[in-house]
């Protein structure tokens, strides 16, 4: 019998206690368990529809190769959330719009540039077309 089976797990809160932090870890776990079921309800597919719509691009130009900024941006924007609210992986996210994962990856890197470098023109798409999806 170790000196941790007579223990029963306390709330005394202590940074160094570790029947505390594994108290917490399960509550986090639990949680984290009920926000990831909550937060991946969409398609990249639905995103993907929605986007343009939205947007006011066609379906076709987003797939296509073009490499005008309003479309690369949307292209780029759509990849972020598909990534962000979907369980999608990249090459399921690319196939949507017709390019390979890697292209998923530079694309939302680009955004988290955007967002820290604070280029408005792609953040503010960004909140319109996000928030268009839970409407």
């Amino acid at each position: 019998m170790s000196a941790f089976d007579n223990q029963s797990i306390c709330s005394c809160n202590h940074p160094d206690c570790y029947f505390c932090w594994l108290n917490n870890q399960s509550y986090y776990t639990t949680t984290e368990k009920t926000m990831t079921s909550k937060k991946h309800q969409f398609t990249s597919i639905d995103i993907f529809t929605k986007i343009c719509n939205v947007a006011n691009v066609d379906k076709e130009q987003v797939k296509s190769r073009s490499r005008k900024h309003e479309i690369v941006i949307v292209r780029q924007i759509f990849c972020y959330l598909a990534r962000e609210l979907t369980k999608d992986t990249d090459k399921e996210i690319g196939n949507v719009i017709e390019r390979d994962h890697s292209s998923v990856v530079y694309s939302c890197k680009m955004v988290k540039n955007a967002f820290e470098t604070r280029y408005c023109q792609m953040t503010q798409l960004y909140d319109k077309l996000k928030n268009a999806l839970y409407e």
